[in-house]
């Protein structure tokens, strides 16, 4: 007798431990080699993330729906083209603080510098803005991060803006 009930009892508190540890989450996290600049994209449902190549001669969609707030640094792409170009359309984020502008830089990971050439884009609250810019590169394969800083314009107040952007695309070529 005292046998079954020691043996149901350990059966019982088996059962309740692989139940709760099956209920319980543990977080898992990609095996993506760490970028040298920080990153923080908002609202990254649709923001592809990680080590990504963009292809020559062909449209990428990088994103439909993301938001940057203050400035953000992509994680590390390889460029398969000496230009790429950049297209996509964004609105300010931050209504009732007036006009936002943003500045489009490339950044060198394996130097810790920006790339020459920058492109800026200014819009007021309301108004959905198409931006398209061209960056050499100056040779293909290379390693980059895609720097966005979002602030106020001479319309705006306020540090720390965050800007709304849909469907961004690069194009790569030679």
């Amino acid at each position: 007798m005292r046998h079954s009930l020691l043996s149901k009892t350990l059966c019982m508190f088996c059962a309740l431990l692989i139940a709760l540890s099956s209920a319980i989450s543990t977080p898992v996290f990609a095996a993506e080699e760490d970028v040298y600049r920080d990153y923080e994209v908002e609202n990254n449902s649709n923001v592809r993330s990680g080590v990504e190549t963009f292809p020559l001669n062909q449209w990428y969609l990088v994103s439909t729906n993301f938001s940057v707030h203050d400035y953000n640094y992509t994680p590390v792409k390889t460029v398969q083209g000496r230009y790429l170009k950049i297209k996509f359309s964004w609105m300010v984020g931050d209504y009732g603080m007036g006009g936002e502008t943003i500045t489009i830089k490339m950044y060198n990971p394996n130097t810790h510098s920006f790339i020459t050439g920058s492109a800026v884009s200014s819009v007021d609250p309301g108004y959905l803005q198409t931006f398209e810019a061209t960056f050499d590169l100056q040779y293909s394969g290379r390693k980059i991060q895609i720097f966005t800083d979002v602030s106020p314009s001479s319309t705006g107040s306020g540090t720390g803006r965050t800007a709304n952007f849909y469907n961004f695309e690069v194009y790569t070529y030679n």
